[in-house]
């Protein structure tokens, strides 16, 4: 089952060609999106539209993924939405698994994004 347009996705990432490239994809997929480039600027977004799903990036400079995920899983009003790691380098942290609803390589194809996503929106 497709979302599409009905659902918005936040795109967090540091890497400002990445996260327009990702953009376009969700947009295509039929997704409405929002992006932030930093941690706090992901916050700030994520209280105002509270995004369906939110894809994180896990190195960022101001404030990594996993950092911006506690403080979303810490306010009740964001903490049941699924949050997606993206990442080149997977975490060490086991523990992890339990903070992300999915840990995906970075990038990863079309299709893992969208089976992915598809499960996380189904989650809620």
């Amino acid at each position: 089952m497709h979302y599409g347009s009905s659902e918005t996705i936040m795109v967090v990432d540091d890497d400002r060609s990445f996260r327009i490239s990702l953009l376009r994809l969700l947009k295509t997929l039929g997704y409405r999106v929002i992006d932030a480039a930093s941690g706090t600027e992901a916050m700030e977004k994520a209280s105002c539209t509270a995004p369906a799903v939110i894809l994180m990036d896990l190195h960022m400079d101001n404030c990594g993924g996993v950092a911006v995920t506690r403080a979303l899983k810490a306010n009740p009003l964001l903490a049941n939405i699924p949050v997606i790691l993206l990442t080149a380098t997977p975490p060490p942290e086991a523990e992890l698994d339990r903070l992300f609803h999915a840990i995906l390589d970075k990038p990863c194809t079309t299709s893992i994004l969208s089976e992915t996503l598809e499960r996380a929106l189904a989650s809620q």
